[in-house]
């Protein structure tokens, strides 16, 4: 978990000539007192005393800029409690009302360095993520249905083709590096936990037009080869007509089904873990797609070669029976590390407190929070422990 930088912009009126576009709903709700004629200063007010009654980690070193045109507060937060500072902010209008925004992002050094103090023992707890908001922009970056989106399903297909038919687990590695099949699934995946179904639409389409491709590759590679290994009378004189790969008949029989489950809950796991702790490694990519990607080409290679032996005399017959069992197999697998993908992610966002329910009770809870200090409320104690420091030499915590 790492350090925030969060950035509030208030737009005020006056500066070019049109008025202020924030309402004074926030105002109002909030204190219960009339706002004064600039709606944003008033507003600027709330949110300082807002993050005045956060403690350190919520927000660290709170800084106010004021511009002709705009307000900017500029503060730190800690990731795992960014969710609870902005939830409070929502709470008073800001990030919801015309005219303000919320910007975040990550820090990834400050210089010099803060100095080691002894801390505390720490509380690790489930639900320590990042924000909602940076989590589904992780996720709607990676799946939409673009050019390059194509290029690299084709590209990685390729490779597992020509690493499955050479019996290369070098090259079968290479093309789950390349392939993007990641993102949809978890657009497919956010879109049910979050109820989002033009998400969830957007993630299988773009999932199925991934898989289409891939299953279409295999299938041409097959046709191209099968010559090379098919009956003596298409075979030329200097083809074996003997195709042996542990790459394709590994993912070609019932067995494959339980290794391939075995790779696919970790997956699943791993990915909703690396997501929504601070964005996706090269590493879960790789575990992705490989319960993914090899076993569609697999399906399609397996299914074109056995066209070419299917109906021939003496062995070639027995052999296309064995290709179409391949073909079957390898798509059942893929199926399956579908399925078990998105279930295992699903319960991972289920541990993380992801889901429109949890997020409305929060807004709620934060809001009335929030409501006590407009009040005048004493929160110092109450709201969260501790007050937010304005000092320089104030300690990060670093995990």
């Amino acid at each position: 978990m790492g350090v925030r930088q969060v950035q509030v912009t208030l737009r005020r009126g006056g500066g070019d000539g049109k008025p202020s576009p924030l309402r004074h709903r926030s105002a109002v709700d909030v204190s219960g007192n009339t706002p004064s004629s600039d709606s944003v200063e008033v507003l600027v007010e709330l949110t300082m005393d807002l993050l005045h009654n956060l403690r350190g980690e919520f927000c660290i070193m709170p800084l106010v800029v004021k511009g002709e045109s705009h307000i900017l507060i500029q503060f730190r937060s800690q990731q795992k409690h960014l969710e609870g500072t902005v939830l409070a902010l929502q709470a008073i209008g800001v990030g919801v009302d015309d005219g303000t925004r919320i910007d975040i992002n990550e820090l990834q050094v400050s210089i010099p360095l803060s100095k080691r103090h002894p801390k505390k023992k720490k509380r690790y707890k489930f639900s320590d993520r990042m924000t909602t908001e940076e989590i589904f922009e992780s996720i709607d970056s990676g799946s939409h249905l673009t050019f390059d989106y194509l290029a690299m399903v084709f590209v990685a297909s390729l490779i597992a083709a020509v690493g499955l038919l050479t019996d290369s687990s070098v090259s079968v590695v290479a093309s789950m590096l390349v392939s993007p099949l990641m993102g949809p699934i978890l657009g497919v995946t956010w879109g049910i936990t979050m109820h989002d179904w033009d998400l969830i639409r957007r993630g299988a389409r773009n999932e199925f037009v991934g898989v289409v491709v891939c299953f279409a590759v295999g299938m041409l590679v097959g046709l191209a080869v099968g010559p090379f290994f098919g009956p003596a009378n298409l075979t030329v004189d200097w083809a074996t007509g003997n195709l042996t790969s542990v790459e394709i008949s590994s993912r070609g029989s019932p067995w494959s089904l339980l290794s391939g489950g075995v790779v696919a809950i970790p997956s699943g796991i791993g990915v909703a873990l690396a997501l929504t702790g601070g964005g996706i490694n090269a590493l879960v990519g790789v575990a992705i797609s490989a319960a993914l990607l090899p076993p569609i080409v697999n399906s399609g290679l397996c299914l074109s070669l056995a066209f070419w032996f299917d109906g021939d005399p003496d062995d070639y017959d027995t052999q296309g029976e064995e290709y179409y069992q391949y073909a079957l197999w390898s798509f059942l697998l893929f199926v399956v590390n579908f399925v078990l993908i998105i279930v295992l992610a699903l319960g991972v966002f289920k541990l993380k407190k992801l889901n429109p329910q949890a997020k409305r009770e929060s807004k709620a809870l934060w809001k009335r929070r929030v409501s006590m200090i407009g009040n005048g409320t004493n929160m110092k104690g109450k709201l969260l422990p501790g007050r937010c420091t304005s000092s320089s030499d104030v300690e990060i915590e670093r995990e």
